[in-house]
């Protein structure tokens, strides 16, 4: 294996089909018309089905997961033949070819299972008609649809499994457009029987099982049609099977003639053209036979059709007042109609449009007059400059007009020109900062090959295509809005012509318009910041690299400018339109407006002259700044989950799916935050950095485990906001409690199996050079970079099992939310509209930050990896992306907020409860830290090792917080119907109990048994470490030496403490009285704290000799 894995063949060369290039050309063009056939058609089948309600139906259920399927796997061949056919060289890594491999089997094999059921659902809806919608019900569909991949999976990790024992030191040609078995095998120089046999056996049975289960159910359906007596049902019935049949007998037939035989009898040659049959032609078909010879989807279409043709006429009949409008011109309301504002607010941005005119005039002035800026930084910097001189007198010089005058009016087509014009300029901006980032990258990260890349024609290109994307974008705009028709109010209430207020004085229906505003702002404003967040996700570990602090200095105040000024422009604009136009508030929106389209402007001079020239100091300060900064966001991660876990324990109208689905979420934040934060603390503190092999191998094994689990857990909550949303009334059922757990508890097994599978396969990689792990924690692309063993196999691994993760998981958000959005656009309500979105966009938050860093650090091979950037991005999702979670969902969501209020009251029963606990394990630590100094001296220092002590002390605190909460949630479970008095000095459990009207008994017996737990375990672990110290003490024969080794400071401590707690909770409620349950309260909260630090100073020798020295040096 490992010989087989030490490969010479890093890639491989795919043959095709000629070496001709007039040949290639032609087959260029031919597949790439019937890639493009194959997508129009499987996609517009996909549509035709989910748009016609008819066809919500098991049958088509199916057909439309089988034109997925088409698309997938035409799609994991296709592309890749199209490019080798216009490429000069044709190779493909090694596990690139692998992964074109599994996806393919996991594809075709499905196909078959699916071919097979949609056989079996034939046969019930002819044979048993009656019974088809209990045996062929929703449940059924999915769980057959879910089988055959599931079945398409095994299929594919088998052979791609058995591929990975072969070995390639030959030749690397593959006589094939594509990566597949036997020509895989044709090129090993391990013996392949073993795979070809497993080939055999494995697609021989798949095929036997699927062609048995297609010909038994046509024999059944074959003798019910020939029992039918009309004509026209045996007709109707034949029609619905023949589509299927034509299909089935395409692809299997090219299918068995391809791998049902041995290898001895391949010809690569009529392999080649049985490949390109069912891998490119077949998915091609399959919507033609099912669209051409299925009367139901031919009359769905005509339908579909002729409602368009219909909305088209009907569209242009409302055209024609729509242009022709009543509406000549607008009224723009302003900012203010208050009089005595109007001249304050005159000279204010009278004063800012002077000051904007003449700091980006300066700026343009200044580069094109010194020679010494005549670099592509300030070449950007200089249109940027001049596109702020044009955006701001768009708008401002209107706006100043209309508050000195009463004429407030503008023209209808000088509000389009208006428009149009901001919208150019405002994504232009948004582009040219983009680029401005990508100058930096470059220039800092890559300085010497900077002038040839940045060279002039490139700049000149990049501010083309800046305003180029500006343009095409206002053009879009403008074009939708002011076809619409404005027949209500022409009075805008804004101060410049924009696009939401427009929108609300439209009599049309916008709801099309707003769907593309917001896919336009979204793809414009996330390509951007995507650009400018990988830029500075290079740029900053290159800056901490700089041994000089001049020269770290003078790059950051090269970036500090810009990002400022990026946070300015993108907050404002993030803020203003990515949301739908029933949650706008117009007032708000004014000032949001207002910063971005006049302050920001103003702002870019002034920040571009007065640059920020701070920068980092010694590596000692800086880690010491890192510790306080990670400490804080580790203290406010656990405390942020732990309440949204509490919140939702406790609150009755939590306890639904939603919140049973984020509960959990936040204790998985809460997991894998802790397998990371803690260790990446005490490194930060200490100068020993080590880590055990053991420690390290299970800090991989729970962080792979905890966030592949993560991964899984938003799939099923975007799920679950599918049910809500798209199905309400089945919500109770659908998500019911039993459905909740089994998604849970199969996200964890998933997880926890990958996790498996991943540390695994870790454990066969050596290590015999450096051990230095260049990362913060155990992750496996550092990991990898020591090993002195082959990777490929770890690296194609994480990107199978990685790549299958994320893309399950995010095909499932993905036709979730698209769901979701086609129901929330059906809405009339507005408020139901915002009710919707306000559910999905904390999750859709989460997802994104989640899986934006999670895919970038992971989805490429462990070669790309740059440890300086990718400690950045793992800082962000596994740090700052747990403390982000609670308060997204905190913060946008109002039930979280409510309830959240409603607990801040119950926070005090649980303090007392947590530090008393955690005190009485403490004083049981202690005393085991007396066995083992007492009776295991030699071995001391390494059985109460540092890791030992921090282990025990923060066992006792996660063990008292549990039993706090545990109290906690069973006391405020019950109804307090009577007096609000607690008749004590706080709130103590017990007085707390005693006001509720309903049966406490259970709870009464829980406070008596945990209470006797906790006790008896101290007070057990206490008597048995000082029976064995006495013991061990009396062996000693110096009176001098027992008197020494023996330490009564402790004894007095648990005495005091267990002795009041005893007295006050161990006694029947009918002798308990109030007044002496005060006392002994007062006596262990207040005066037994007290009396520790006294206890331990007077009778310590160690203590008094170090309180004389400091009291003596003082």
């Amino acid at each position: 294996m490992a010989e087989g894995n030490h490969t010479s063949s890093a890639e491989f060369v795919l043959s095709g089909f000629s070496e001709q290039g007039d040949v290639q050309a032609v087959l260029f063009v031919v597949f790439l018309v019937i890639y493009m056939i194959t997508l129009l058609g499987n996609l517009g089948m996909l549509m035709l089905i989910r748009l016609d309600v008819q066809l919500h139906t098991p049958m088509y259920f199916f057909l439309s997961s089988l034109s997925f399927l088409d698309i997938c796997y035409s799609s994991s061949i296709t592309p890749r033949l199209l490019s080798d056919l216009l490429a000069g060289r044709k190779a493909i890594s090694y596990s690139a070819c692998l992964a074109q491999f599994y996806f393919y089997a996991v594809f075709a094999t499905t196909e078959c299972y699916l071919l097979a059921v949609m056989a079996y659902d034939r046969y019930v809806a002819i044979c048993s008609p009656l019974l088809y919608a209990i045996s062929m019900s929703s449940r059924v569909c999915v769980l057959l649809v879910a089988g055959s991949y599931l079945a398409g999976i095994t299929n594919a990790t088998i052979h791609a499994g058995f591929a990975l024992r072969l070995s390639f030191c030959g030749p690397n040609i593959i006589n094939h457009f594509y990566c597949e078995g036997p020509p895989l095998y044709a090129i090993s120089c391990t013996d392949p029987t073993i795979n070809e046999i497993m080939m055999f056996v494995v697609v021989g049975f798949n095929l036997l099982v699927t062609n048995l289960t297609i010909l038994i159910s046509y024999t059944y359906i074959l003798a019910t049609i020939l029992r039918m007596r009309s004509a026209a049902s045996k007709q109707k019935a034949f029609s619905t099977c023949a589509s299927h049949l034509t299909t089935v007998m395409l692809f299997y037939g090219s299918a068995a003639s391809m791998y049902s035989r041995p290898s001895s009898r391949h010809s690569q040659e009529l392999d080649k053209v049985a490949s390109v049959f069912y891998t490119v032609v077949t998915p091609m078909m399959n919507p033609l036979i099912y669209s051409l010879r299925n009367k139901e989807v031919k009359d769905v279409l005509g339908r579909v059709m002729k409602r368009k043709r219909s909305s088209q006429n009907h569209l242009s009949l409302r055209m024609i007042p729509a242009n022709h409008t009543d509406v000549r011109e607008f009224v723009l309301l302003g900012l203010t109609t208050r009089p005595d504002l109007q001249v304050p607010v005159f000279l204010a941005f009278l004063a800012i449009y002077m000051v904007t005119l003449l700091g980006n005039f300066g700026i343009i002035a200044l580069i094109r007059t010194d020679f010494h800026l005549h670099t592509p930084m300030y070449y950007f910097l200089s249109h940027l400059a001049f596109v702020d001189i044009c955006y701001s007198p768009i708008i401002l010089p209107k706006m100043l007009v209309q508050i000195l005058t009463e004429e407030k009016t503008i023209a209808f087509l000088g509000c389009a020109i208006q428009l149009c014009c901001f919208v150019i300029f405002g994504v232009t901006e948004c582009v040219l900062l983009a680029v401005m980032a990508y100058d930096r990258y470059v220039a800092i990260c890559k300085p010497l090959l900077y002038h040839s890349i940045m060279c002039g024609w490139m700049c000149w290109w990049l501010v083309t295509g800046s305003y180029t994307i500006g343009v095409l974008h206002a053009v879009t705009h403008t074009t939708f809005i002011f076809t619409f028709s404005f027949c209500h109010s022409n009075v805008i209430n804004h101060y410049f012509c924009d696009i939401a207020p427009l929108l609300a004085l439209s009599c049309s229906e916008t709801h099309t318009y707003e769907v593309i505003i917001l896919a336009l702002v979204s793809i414009n404003c996330l390509s951007t910041m995507t650009i400018i967040f990988i830029s500075y996700t290079y740029i900053l570990p290159t800056v901490l690299r700089i041994h000089s602090p001049e020269g770290k200095r003078k790059a950051f105040s090269t970036c500090i400018s810009h990002l400022t000024v990026v946070t300015l422009f993108f907050g404002a604009i993030l803020f203003m339109y990515l949301r739908p136009s029933s949650t706008f508030a117009l007032d708000e929106n004014k000032m949001v407006t207002l910063f971005y389209t006049i302050m920001t402007p103003t702002l870019n001079p002034l920040v571009y002259s007065l640059r920020n020239r701070e920068g980092f100091t010694n590596r000692l300060d800086l880690q010491v700044k890192l510790f306080v900064v990670f400490l804080l966001i580790y203290v406010l991660t656990v405390v942020g989950n732990l309440g949204i876990i509490s919140v939702v324990w406790l609150d009755s109208q939590l306890q639904t799916a939603m919140y049973f689905f984020l509960g959990n979420l936040s204790f998985l934040d809460l997991c894998y935050s802790s397998v990371v934060t803690p260790k990446m603390l005490l490194t930060l503190s200490s100068e020993k950095k080590t880590i055990s092999f053991a420690g390290c191998l299970t800090q991989l094994y729970f962080y792979a485990a905890f966030v592949t689990v993560e991964c899984y857990l938003l799939a099923v909550m975007a799920y679950d906001r599918y049910v809500a949303i798209c199905k309400p009334l089945h919500y109770p059922v659908v998500m019911s409690q039993k459905v909740c757990v089994s998604l849970l508890a199969g996200s964890y097994v998933i997880g926890f199996f990958d996790s498996l599978v991943f540390t695994g396969f870790a454990l066969r990689v050596s290590f015999c050079g450096p051990n230095i792990i260049d990362h913060f924690f155990c992750d496996g692309p550092p990991l990898s970079k020591l090993a002195c063993s082959d990777t490929h196999l770890n690296e194609v691994l994480v990107l199978a099992l990685g790549g299958f993760n994320l893309v399950v998981t995010t095909s499932v958000i993905l036709i979730s939310y698209s769901c979701i959005l086609f129901t929330i656009l059906k809405m009339g309500s507005a408020l139901g509209k915002r009710k919707a979105f306000g559910t999905c966009t904390s999750h859709l938050m989460v997802v994104t930050i989640f899986y934006g860093t999670l895919l970038f650090t992971y989805l490429r091979p462990v070669s790309s990896y740059f440890a300086g950037r990718d400690k950045i991005v793992s800082v962000f999702y596994a740090v700052v992306s747990p403390l982000l979670n609670p308060f997204i969902y905190t913060l946008r969501n109002q039930e979280v907020k409510s309830t959240l209020k409603r607990a801040v009251g119950r926070i005090t029963i649980s303090t007392p409860k947590c530090f008393g606990t955690t005190e009485c394990f403490l004083l049981a630590a202690m005393a085991y830290d007396c066995y083992v100094a007492i009776c295991n001296a030699l071995l001391y220092q390494a059985v109460m090792s540092h890791m030992v002590c921090v282990l025990l002390v923060a066992g006792s605190y996660v063990l008292s917080l549990l039993h706090a909460l545990v109290h906690r949630s069973f006391t405020f479970s019950l109804p307090f119907c009577r007096t609000a008095k607690v008749n004590h000095f706080y709130c103590k459990i017990m007085p707390v109990v005693a006001l509720s009207c309903s049966d406490t008994q259970v709870n009464r017996r829980l406070i008596f048994g945990l209470g006797g737990l906790v006790e008896m375990v101290t007070i057990l672990a206490v008597l048995v470490s000082y029976a064995f110290s006495l013991s061990a003490l009396s062996k000693i024969s110096s009176a001098k030496s027992r008197y020494k080794t023996f330490s009564i400071s402790h004894l007095t401590a648990v005495s005091i403490f267990h002795g009041s707690i005893l007295a006050l909770n161990f006694q029947p409620s009918s002798s308990n009285s109030l007044s002496t349950d005060k006392t002994f309260s007062v006596f262990y909260l207040l005066v037994v704290p007290m009396l520790k630090p006294l206890i331990y100073s007077l009778r310590n020798r160690q203590v008094k000799n170090v309180l004389k020295e400091f009291v003596m040096w003082k």
